[in-house]
């Protein structure tokens, strides 16, 4: 996966885990630590790295170990900073975006996250066969957020739109008797195009 921050470094990320930062104006490649991806010495493992930059810089790394945090003012690297004492780790992040209010949206192989950077909190969102307004599953793909702020999740197992605090999510399936549902419903991408419409693939 690639990234451009701010400052106009190329991150790189490939298999079986490592992390680079690319500088196009000279070419010099700088190496962050494999523990980003695990201990070392750990059985390579096909991932995504999730990147978000914070408006005040800060730059958010999600791994399949879990949650990074880069300051470009220090020039330093937390990992695992959601950790807590008494609760696992947040693991096998596969994107993050924001969630308003300096929280983050984090998508997992195990349902979505909203984590509060301030106070560590993690507030946890899983599917519910029994509940329409929660996602269609747990195994998440990827995020999007419109310009309005709407946010949508894709999933291995349909589209989801959070409708905000108390009202859930609205799933999106595909139904093989519907010609207007979606084509599928493990859902990789999600961008908006120049009219406005969320399109997922």
């Amino acid at each position: 996966r690639l990234f451009e921050d701010r400052d106009g470094y190329i991150w790189v990320s490939g298999y079986p885990g490592w992390l680079d930062r690319v500088d196009p104006g000279t070419g010099r490649i700088r190496h962050f630590p494999r523990t980003l991806y695990g201990p070392p010495g750990g059985t390579p493992v096909f991932a995504t790295t999730a990147f978000w930059q914070a408006p005040g810089g800060a730059l958010w790394i999600g791994t399949i170990d879990g949650l990074g945090r880069y300051d470009p003012a220090t020039d330093t690297m937390q990992t695992h900073v959601d950790a807590v004492a008494g609760r696992a780790a947040l693991a096998d992040i596969r994107a993050i975006a924001p969630a308003g209010g300096g929280k983050l949206w984090i998508a997992t192989g195990a349902g979505l996250q909203r984590f509060d950077p301030s106070t560590r909190a993690i507030e946890s969102f899983h599917s519910n066969p029994a509940d329409p307004h929660t996602l269609p599953g747990d195994v998440l793909q990827t995020l999007h957020q419109d310009p309005d702020g709407t946010l949508w999740v894709g999933t291995t197992a349909g589209l989801a739109r959070w409708e905000g605090e108390g009202r859930g999510f609205t799933r999106f399936v595909h139904d093989p008797t519907d010609p207007h549902s979606i084509a599928g419903n493990w859902v990789m991408d999600i961008l908006r195009d120049t009219q406005g419409r969320s399109e997922a693939s």
